[in-house]
Order: C-alpha cells, then structure tokens, then sequence
C-alpha cells in the first residue's frame, strides 16, 4: 500500500510537471495576436527553454550532491511553479525567455529522480516493470497539459493558462516534501561484507586452515621397526612355513590328516 501509494504520487507530479513546459506551444498564436511577437521571437523563447532544459541535465549530478535528492526535486517544482506563474505578467521576449528558460532548467532534474525514487520502491525482480509503467506519465502528462492550457485559453486567456499551470505546479512541492520526509525510499537489505582480518588473526586462520586440510598422519610403526631390527623383516613364504603358522590338521611329517569316518 505504502509502495503504489508513492508510486501515484510521483506519478501525478511527473504529469503536472508539463503543465511548467507546454504552454508555450499552444498559446504560440495568440502570443502572436495580441503581442506581435514574431515567428522568430516565438522561437527565441523556446530555444531559451531547450537550452537551459540541456544545461540543467548536465548540472543535475552538482545540484543533487549540494542539496540532495529531496531538497533537489521540491526545490525544481518550487521554482517551476513560481516561474510559470510569474510568465503569465511577462510582456516581453527577452523576459519570457528569461522566465521560460528558467523555468527548463529546473525542470530537467526532475525525471532522472523521480525514476531513482521509483527504482528504489520495488525489488529488482518488477522494478523494470514498474519504472516502464510510470514512464508513461509522460504521455499523459504533454495530453493533460495541452487539454488544460487549450481549456483555459479559451475561457479566461493565455495569462490565465500560465497563472494556474504554475499553482498546480507549484501545489507538489510541499506534498512532495512531506510525502519524502515521512517516508524515506526503502533501502534493499545487502549482504554485510565481513570485516577485514588483522595480521595476527590471519596468520592464525592460515595455520589452522592448514592444521584441518592436512591428512593425518600416522607413522608405520610396523615397518619402522622392521627396518630397525633385521630379525622381524620376515618374508611371507617363511612365515607361512615355520611351525608357529602350520595348520593345526596337518600331522608330523607334512602328512595330511585321514579321512573322515
């Protein structure tokens, strides 16, 4: 429960988080309309946005190592939400790309964690399996956006489609922080390495490591008397001959014994 609970949260914000980057595109015409931005002024201010979304993916891995997985995604929908809002009192190209591109940024850090998040909810055996399926919240994410900047254009304008694109943007922050802070990503038990061995206690491993592998020996007490005293060193066939090993059957004489009754 704990697990697909994080797991639509992430989700959902993954999908507002294009609410902070397809506005833009649709609201291109009526930019055009009723401020008379140019094609190429239009196309200034996505570049702006492209460019700062490229310098923020290489500059992901500073940011996390400076404020950490938590303080790195709520601080990309803090400044997201606050950039698009502030887009909707913008007037001029150089500042809408300035906002725009600000707001890129930011943005760029926000899927390379919330996959690490997700990744570290589920076990490896359906982690695959769960990573491809929130992937697809950014499908859903550039339809919901563009069916809500389209909606809201047409009833209160393009300032409105950036002024409450940025609210529910910026409404995840918190909600993240809380969810992040109360429940940490569970961690996968890992097999404890042991601690490494001193020089005497090594030492001492090895030699009863070769005390237990070697094969006990017993030495041939038989052979090395024999040896010691020639008078034991007896062949079989005289020993089978001499009277101490006849057979008690055998009469006087080597005659064998008569025959039954």
């Amino acid at each position: 429960r704990r697990q697909m609970a994080l797991f639509a949260l992430t989700y959902v914000a993954y999908v507002a988080i294009y609410f902070a980057r397809k506005p833009v595109s649709v609201v291109k015409s009526t930019l055009e309309r009723e401020l008379g931005l140019s094609v190429a002024s239009l196309g200034t201010i996505d570049t702006a946005m492209l460019a700062a979304y490229a310098a923020g993916q290489f500059m992901t891995g500073s940011v996390v190592a400076l404020l950490g997985r938590t303080g790195t995604l709520v601080t990309a929908f803090t400044m997201c939400g606050i950039l698009t809002f502030l887009f909707s009192y913008a007037s001029t190209v150089p500042m809408m790309s300035a906002l725009w591109g600000g707001c890129g940024f930011f943005a760029a850090s926000v899927n390379p964690l919330l996959v690490l998040f997700v990744a570290d909810l589920f076990p490896a055996s359906v982690r695959a399996s769960a990573v491809g399926l929130w992937q697809t919240s950014q499908q859903l994410g550039g339809v919901a956006s563009n069916a809500l900047a389209s909606a809201v254009l047409t009833s209160a304008g393009w300032r409105a489609v950036f002024s409450r694109s940025g609210a529910i943007v910026l409404s995840f922050a918190p909600l993240l922080a809380i969810a992040f802070m109360m429940t940490a990503p569970p961690k996968h038990a890992e097999t404890p390495s042991p601690a490494p061995l001193s020089d005497d206690k090594r030492e001492v491993s090895s030699i009863e490591a070769g005390t237990a592998d070697a094969p006990s020996q017993v030495p041939d007490t038989s052979t090395s008397a024999a040896v010691a005293d020639p008078t034991i060193a007896t062949s079989a066939p005289e020993l089978a001959q001499s009277p101490a090993h006849k057979s008690p059957f055998e009469l006087p004489g080597g005659a064998p014994p008569p025959p039954p009754l």
